[in-house]
């Protein structure tokens, strides 16, 4: 596996394998991302109080309430063993890149937080609350058009707001 800087940041993962490709994705998540990566997990996990403190309460109760953390425990009892594999592959792109990172970025020191493995569980969280995040709206956005139906779009767009 090789990881190449193309231009204005990206890279590009040059593997001879698949697996071998998304371990390296998970490698470049890390190095780049790291303090988004743990603060996901947290925040998908119900756990941002532990980052936090208590203004974190809320928003744990609301993701473990929505039921998050169930859809993702599901989520993994669906995975076939390649799709297990590859999960973990990524997990350990990210573990990896982890354990050699010399600083921190600092957001881990200013919630004085250190970084755990990244788990498969941990990702399949971070998904599911993605999936919510990503549609989550579309009751607004079917109230919306029925309503442009009946009134004036512009009456419609003072009533809702984008």
């Amino acid at each position: 596996m090789k990881i190449v800087q193309v231009n204005y940041g990206i890279k590009l993962v040059e593997a001879d394998t698949f697996m071998g490709a998304i371990y390296g994705l998970g490698f470049v998540h890390a190095k780049d991302r790291l303090w988004q990566v743990n603060f996901f997990r947290y925040l998908s996990t119900g756990r941002l109080s532990e980052l936090i403190g208590s203004e974190g309460v809320p928003v744990d109760k609301f993701i473990r309430t929505i039921g998050v953390t169930r859809a993702a425990k599901k989520y993994l009892e669906l995975l076939d063993e390649e799709e297990r594999n590859l999960i973990q592959n990524y997990c350990n792109g990210v573990n990896k890149a982890a354990r050699n990172v010399k600083l921190y970025p600092v957001e881990f020191y200013i919630v004085m937080a250190g970084f755990e493995d990244l788990t498969p569980y941990d990702v399949a969280s971070y998904l599911s609350l993605l999936t919510l995040f990503l549609s989550r709206d579309w009751c607004h956005e079917y109230l919306r058009s029925r309503l442009t139906e009946i009134y004036d779009r512009e009456f419609v767009d003072r009533l809702l707001p984008f």
